[in-house]
């Protein structure tokens, strides 16, 4: 006896209906009627349809490639058939040079499958791995994220955690990683489309300029913000006062951001001097790295606001993460460094100096720069003169006082030929902004 079989549009409404959570997302993110979805119909044997949705559309007329596992089909639960699907999306993704978003919400592998599952995981690492500095990658962790799945969302460039997202690699274990940004489900959609906005679509398009912009020749005076809060400059320094910052929460001596500046989409790495004196530690140079090789992958210029106190170790792979640092300069194509406050020690090579490859280097006329943080210099080259001063207190302030005038001022340095310019912190904006039309 014949068995009645469901029609297109059944099918359809079967698949909507079992992954509805899944397509709200979708359908906000993507341009209205854009999202084409690949391999609808896989399922592994007579069992569910892939808890997986894969496609590509239109957001804000822009392609972009799109996974998003479902975890109302059995969880989400991942199958080598997941992976092919996964796989697939990426060959085209890398065909039409489009960014790629990965929405992780699954329960990890589906132990039934055995190696074939694990192997599946082994292709999509591998297709991650291919993708890397050739198109934008992020992965959004919006429930549970675990085993192989928790390493696939770190290989990817930016990593979003809603409220609803954690990632562990063993069942019930605590939490790993930390994510790029940390943000509500209801601002997902949102903030994925500004971020999308603010990186190029591949790595030859190099960085978005923009129509709109402010006048390089709007006032800001880059002194009222020295000893603040650094973030208040990135926002001024701002086209549209809203930066995109990464990594927040980890190592607050540094911040990490997206901005507009002068049309021109930049990163900008800045020390933090209201935490920790923006004191260059294992965790802050990992992060500023990480993010400026990420700026160099996709061409997008760097400019770093330098004002730090030096080193401050901490960690056991403090040399690697310095080291890591300096790798990350040396390999930034556009690269412009302002000496905003201190630049004590090593650190001041490190952070993106001229002999790491920087293209400019600007110092406003306030700026210290010493191999020893002042009052260290002070106490190693007098002290002969301090233990033989009747007023040992009078005399330290003196001598810091003129090391700080003298061997550690702004023209001082810049006779070396490491300092391009000396500027006010009213010229500083303009002079970033020319240069970088002038390398771009």
């Amino acid at each position: 006896m014949a068995q009645n079989k469901k029609t297109s549009a059944e099918l359809r409404n079967e698949i909507n209906a079992s992954s509805a959570d899944a397509r709200v997302l979708l359908s906000a993110l993507f341009d209205e009627g854009t999202f084409l979805e690949f391999g609808t119909y896989v399922k592994q044997g007579e069992g569910d349809f892939e808890g997986v949705i894969t496609g590509c559309g239109s957001v804000c007329g822009r392609p972009v490639y799109a996974f998003v596992q479902d975890k109302t089909n059995d969880k989400a639960a991942f199958t080598s058939a997941h992976g092919k699907k996964i796989c697939a999306l990426y060959d085209s993704a890398l065909k039409a040079g489009a960014p790629v978003i990965g929405v992780f919400s699954g329960a990890g592998a589906k132990v039934s499958e055995g190696i074939d599952c694990l192997s599946a995981y082994g292709s999509v690492m591998a297709k991650i791995s291919e993708a890397k500095a050739l198109i934008p990658q992020i992965a959004v962790i919006n429930g549970a994220c675990g085993g192989a799945s928790a390493v696939l969302s770190e290989m990817f460039d930016i990593t979003i955690a809603t409220d609803k997202g954690e990632r562990y690699l063993v069942p019930n274990g605590d939490p790993i990683g930390s994510p790029d940004i940390v943000i509500g489900e209801t601002e997902l959609v949102a903030l994925l489309t500004k971020l999308l906005s603010l990186l190029p679509s591949n790595c030859e398009e190099g960085t978005v300029i923009g129509d709109d912009c402010e006048s390089i020749n709007e006032p800001l005076d880059v002194n009222a913000y020295i000893d603040g809060d650094v973030k208040d400059l990135i926002s001024a320094l701002s086209d549209d006062r809203a930066p995109m910052y990464l990594s927040e929460n980890i190592s607050k001596e540094l911040v990490t951001a997206l901005i507009t500046f002068n049309g021109r989409v930049v990163g900008v790495v800045a020390n933090q001097p209201t935490e920790n004196g923006g004191a260059l530690t294992c965790a802050s140079a990992k992060k500023a790295s990480r993010f400026v090789n990420l700026c160099s992958d996709f061409e997008i210029p760097v400019i770093t606001l330098v004002n730090t106190v030096g080193f401050k170790g901490g960690c056991k792979n403090y040399l690697t993460a310095l080291s890591d640092l300096a790798f990350a300069y040396t390999n930034s194509e556009i690269s412009i460094t302002a000496i905003i406050g201190n630049a004590y020690g090593s650190a001041y090579t490190l952070m993106g100096s001229k002999s790491l490859g920087a293209s400019f280097v600007f110092a406003l006329d306030s700026a210290v720069i010493s191999v020893l943080d002042p009052d260290t210099a002070v106490e190693f080259l007098y002290d002969s003169e301090l233990k033989e001063a009747s007023d040992p207190n009078a005399t330290r302030a003196s001598l810091k006082k003129e090391w700080i005038s003298g061997p550690a001022s702004a023209l001082t340095n810049a006779r070396s030929g490491d300092i391009d310019d000396i500027v006010s912190g009213t010229e500083l904006k303009q002079r970033m902004a020319s240069a970088l039309e002038f390398l771009a």
